[in-house]
């Protein structure tokens, strides 16, 4: 299964999504999680181990 979430948003938004992340991975262990963000919130996510790919 592959899985793409889109936020193009502040940076708040984007830590917002972060438990429906979690909750996706728990969910759906063995998913391709990618996320598609815009580049200012990028670094709010970077280094999150429930997502495959961060796209900007």
């Amino acid at each position: 299964m592959k899985i793409l979430l889109f936020k193009i948003g502040a940076i708040g938004d984007a830590l917002m999504t972060t438990p429906l992340i979690r909750q996706l991975r728990k969910n759906f262990p063995n998913a391709q999680i990618d996320y598609l963000i815009g580049k200012h919130a990028h670094a709010v996510l970077e280094g999150n181990i429930y997502l495959n790919n961060l796209y900007n």
